[in-house]
Parts: C-alpha cells; structure tokens; sequence
C-alpha cells in the first residue's frame, strides 16, 4: 500500500518535470534563433567583445546588454559601416551570463554571452 502511494506521486512528478523541460526547450529554440551572419566573439569574453556582421548592415545597429534576469546594463548604437567592439571593463560585469540585444534593420536578434574573468 505504501508503494502506491508512491509511485502515482512520482508519474505526476515525471510528468510536470517533463512538460517543463519541453517548455524551457521550446522557448530557449525560439529565442536562440539568430542568423549565423551574426557572430558575437570571444565567448566566453573577458574584457572586449566584438559583433560582426556576414551580410553588409545598412542601417544603424543598437547593442543592449543585460543580466539574465533582463535588468539592462548598457545600451550603445552604432553607424551602419561603424566596427563594433565593446569594452567590457568599464561595466565591472561579475563572472556570469549575459544576453545581448542586438537591433536593425527592424530585426532584433538575442546572443549569449558568458562573462569569465
């Protein structure tokens, strides 16, 4: 009898902990589609982080980094042909996750970026 007790309490907890992890899964997919145009490097980054972009931007470019709970930190644009490098030291970010918002052309697109000193 303590056995089936048991064993209902588990399947329902498989149960949620499954539908969960689908809907995590889902989410981060749906998130995490960014073009391979964009590349965000070095990540891990320490000091200096770079975007580059594969196609030619033809518009201006805003970058927004935030902490993994979405507070923003720092928000800069840049000119349509201008390099984008971004200095990391001035915004003391502690070892962690972060995600960077990166804007044009009315397109927004989401990267992590892991932060390691």
């Amino acid at each position: 009898m303590f056995f089936g007790l048991i064993i209902p309490n588990q399947c329902y907890m498989k149960k949620k902990i499954l539908l969960f992890s689908l809907f995590v899964f889902l989410s981060l997919r749906m998130f995490s589609q960014v073009p391979n145009h964009i590349n965000l490097y070095p990540n891990p980054a320490s000091t200096t982080i770079h975007i580059s972009f594969s196609n030619p931007v033809k518009d201006a470019v805003k970058v927004s980094i935030s902490d993994i709970l979405g507070n923003k930190i720092q928000t800069i644009e840049f000119s349509e042909n201008e390099s984008i490098d971004i200095d990391l030291t001035p915004l003391q970010l502690h070892n962690g996750l972060y995600l960077v918002k990166i804007e044009t052309g009315g397109q927004t697109y989401l990267k992590r970026l892991l932060v390691k000193s």
